[in-house]
């Protein structure tokens, strides 16, 4: 097996224990949905990225849910659809503009996973797998007002 690549039911184990200790952080004020409709046994033969998704998890618990007011919400999904294997991370968090905005009144303190060196890793990956990850990212709104973060992550399965 590629050291860079673990199986699917590894990484979810690592994700799992991440947002436990997350949800120890914020306690009541932090409620998770985390689910994964891929059946157990395919689970050890579909490799991931090693620590592809954590970030992503991180940015929306760190630059979405962090500097809400109220209940912080979060939905981390893994299903099978079409051909990939699809991760959704949605949070009720500010939104992407409201967060670029934190981040620049707070850029001497921000130490965390870049967006440029995801979108490094990403091209790396999708030349060396010669099969492209898919990433969507979109904002969750109610007319002018952010109700969140959608990000939609697509593993080639084939």
């Amino acid at each position: 097996m590629n050291n860079n690549k673990k199986p699917t039911e590894s990484e979810l184990e690592i994700l799992q224990l991440y947002l436990d200790l997350e949800k120890l952080r914020f306690g009541d004020q932090f409620e998770m949905n985390f689910s994964c409709t891929v059946p157990n046994e395919e689970q050890n033969h579909i490799l991931l990225p090693a620590m592809f998704i954590q970030p992503y998890i991180e940015n929306a618990i760190k630059h979405g849910l962090f500097h809400k007011k109220g209940l912080k919400k979060l939905l981390v999904e893994f299903k099978i659809s079409d051909d990939f294997l699809t991760c959704i991370i949605e949070d009720n968090g500010i939104g992407q503009e409201k967060a670029n905005e934190m981040k620049i009144k707070t850029l001497h303190l921000h130490t965390g996973f870049s967006t440029e060196a995801i979108q490094h890793r990403v091209k790396y990956l999708n030349q060396s797998l010669n099969k492209n990850i898919i990433i969507q990212t979109e904002d969750l709104m109610d007319g002018q007002e952010a109700l969140g973060t959608r990000v939609i992550l697509q593993f080639p399965l084939a």
